[in-house]
Parts: C-alpha cells; structure tokens; sequence
C-alpha cells in the first residue's frame, strides 16, 4: 500500500468523512470492508485521501462477499417472503368472496323482510275479513290464538 494515497483517520474523523456514525465505522471494521491500525489504545482507520467516501476495499474477493450475500437474500425470499405474499394473496381471495357472499345474504335478507312485510299486510286483511264474519267466531277465535305464533315465526326466520 502507498502511504501518499492514503490517510490515517480516528474512528470520529473517519465516520466524519464517510459520512456514518462512529458504531457503524466499528462494523466496518469487524467485517473487514476498512482497513484499521491500532496505536497506543487508537484506533486508525485507512482511508484513501483523494476521495472521502470512498473506503479501502481489503476484502480479497468482493463478487464472493456480493454473491454471498444475494444467496441469503434469495434464501430469506424464499423462506419468509414467498409464503408470506401467497398468504396474502389467499386471504385477499377469500375477502373478496366473503363480500360477494355477504351482498348475496342482504339480498336475500332484504327480500325476504319484504315477504315478511307482504304476509303480515294479508294476514291483518284476514283478521279483519275474519272479523267481519260474525257467524264464522270459531275461525276468529282460532285466527286470535294463532296469531302471536305465526308473526314470531316469520320474524325469526328473517331476523
């Protein structure tokens, strides 16, 4: 290495000129992508003088560190993301027929409140035709009786 292209910086002047806190000059370090001297407890790291963001590449084969690090991302893709996006494809499907099925059922709801509505209409028009009938009493005595049951009935089947 020619000492005249390169600098020897403190770990707060090198985060400085790299433009990275001082924890992540450390990093770099550890992984070995700076290059650092340590002298009387101080650590110096080398960088190149003509450009202060550029760092000393001293890893001996960077394409392998590159290549390596594609290989984990796939591995994280296909192990993490990939069922994870085919869930949430699953689970978008099963929402869209959810709400189709819902605006099916109120539909119908809707209907058969109407059918209630249209039985319970005839059915005061028969209590009172009924009415009107005095020789018929046993029909109006038995249309009296069956009444509270026939509307809770019709009630419970569209409510």
């Amino acid at each position: 290495m020619n000492t005249e292209q390169y600098g020897r910086y403190t770990v707060r002047e090198a985060a400085i000129r790299l433009e990275i806190s001082e924890a992540a000059v450390h990093q770099r370090i550890r992984r070995h992508t700076l290059l650092a001297e340590r002298s009387d407890e101080i650590v110096y790291v080398v960088l190149a003088d003509d450009s202060p963001s550029e760092t000393v590449d001293v890893t001996p084969d960077s394409t392998a560190i590159i290549r390596s690090t594609e290989h984990q991302l796939e591995v994280i893709s296909d192990t993490l993301l990939r069922p994870l996006i085919a869930q949430n494809e699953r689970q978008q499907c099963r929402i869209a027929e959810l709400e189709r099925e819902a605006g099916s059922l109120s539909t119908e709801r809707d209907a058969l409140r109407s059918r209630v509505s249209d039985l319970e209409t005839q059915q005061a028009e028969s209590y009172s035709r009924a009415d009107e009938h005095d020789g018929d009493a046993a029909t109006a005595r038995l249309v009296a009786v069956l009444r509270p049951f026939i509307v809770v009935y019709f009630r419970a089947i569209v409510y």
